[in-house]
């Protein structure tokens, strides 16, 4: 499939499955709406069950993916030591660091010797990320991570920003999929899977990298964005999304807990890449 094509879920499904306006599952055109249809699409009809569970399963992904962004103010701390466009990592495991340290109840974060943990104790997204100082049409944003309890059910990935309600990442999940999503707000229903790839499932108890490559195709102004995921230095996933902005200004992570369990994650480093790191076609 060509970059710059939304994910294609099954035969003639040709956008992503997104939540409806208030987190519910999307509508579905009914079979019998037009009972003198010609054959040609009485033929077609036959494949709505497979369709129809095809976006149900990523339906159900975005549906326990909405709302990333917490709202509780950690995007609002920034790194002060270098500049965006130069390599920039972040060694999480000194105990101290530029993300914040917070329990809200649903999500809590802090520090230890192996690195910045971050837990999700309800099904609900736990998000969080720091300020650039800047703003740059192409970067890439980079984590270390493992799990701390591996057979759970979640999906965890680096962020890019262009404000704190907008914003392009990379979910890996447990059961073997590698997601390229985006949100413009963070309301019910407002994360959106721009393509899906299966992968081989990881061992989450092994620290694994993932990074998120985000582009601004636009020469002035604002753009569709570029995006290209990558799982332990391989490209797994590209795609183009068509949520447009016009330069990136945070950065940072997100985890998903899809089980009744908390799940636990550890970042060890964050990086911050450059438009030189990127490359011109991500």
């Amino acid at each position: 499939m060509a970059d710059g094509t939304t994910e294609t879920t099954g035969p003639g499904v040709d956008r992503p499955a997104s939540t409806g306006a208030q987190g519910g599952p999307p509508t579905t055109p009914r079979s019998d709406a037009v009972p003198t249809a010609p054959p040609n699409v009485h033929r077609r009809r036959r494949f709505l069950p497979v369709l129809v569970l095809a976006a149900l399963v990523l339906v159900g992904c975005a549906l326990a993916m909405v709302a990333l962004i917490d709202g509780d103010g950690s995007l609002h701390r920034s790194f002060d030591d270098a500049l965006l466009d130069e390599r920039y990592s972040a060694d999480l495991t000194r105990g101290r660091g530029d993300f914040t340290v917070v329990d809200d109840g649903a999500s809590a974060s802090s520090y230890a010797a192996d690195g910045y943990h971050l837990v999700a104790r309800e099904a609900t997204p736990a998000w969080r990320g720091v300020q650039t100082n800047g703003t740059h049409t192409s970067l890439g944003v980079e984590v270390s991570v493992r799990a701390v309890a591996p057979d759970g059910d979640f999906a965890f990935g680096p962020f890019c920003f262009a404000s704190p309600q907008r914003a392009h990442g990379l979910l890996v999940t447990t059961d073997g999929r590698a997601l390229l999503v985006e949100t413009a707000t963070s309301g019910p229903g407002a994360l959106r899977v721009v393509r899906s790839r299966p992968i081989a499932e990881l061992d989450w108890s092994r620290w694994h990298d993932l990074r998120i490559d985000c582009t601004v195709r636009a020469l002035t102004g604002s753009g569709p964005v570029a995006l290209r995921g990558s799982i332990d230095g391989r490209v797994v996933v590209r795609a183009t999304s068509g949520l447009r902005s016009d330069a990136f200004a945070y950065t940072g992570f997100g985890g998903v807990n899809e089980a009744s369990a908390p799940a636990e994650w550890v970042v060890r480093t964050f990086a911050r890449l450059g438009a030189d790191d990127v490359g011109s076609n991500p």
